[in-house]
């Protein structure tokens, strides 16, 4: 019936916001700030570099709340922009 769908639906939304805070925590240290945009949107509460992995709980994991405006969180990158950029690194790979 349509109740227990919307109950296992918000089942299901909730379990995939708890994995991409906790996936979120995880990818402080390589992108600080992308993980940060992650954390909060997904209803994460308070600074995400106070987190600690070890004290890191499923449980614990609050997502109760409504979620804030999205934004972009990879923005694109033009492709040839980005061709241009990884043929620098590539010839400042090569000289060094």
């Amino acid at each position: 019936d349509l109740e227990s769908n919307r109950l296992r639906v918000t089942a299901i939304l909730a379990t995939a916001a708890k994995a991409v805070q906790f996936s979120s925590v995880l990818l402080v240290p390589v992108v600080p700030n992308c993980a940060r945009k992650l954390w909060l949107q997904c209803g994460g509460v308070g600074d995400i570099a106070a987190q600690r992995l070890d004290f890191l709980s499923w449980d614990k994991l609050k997502v109760d709340r409504p979620f804030p405006q999205p934004e972009i969180i990879f923005p694109r990158v033009g492709e040839v922009r980005a061709v241009g950029r990884l043929r620098k690194l590539e010839s400042k790979y090569r000289k060094s």
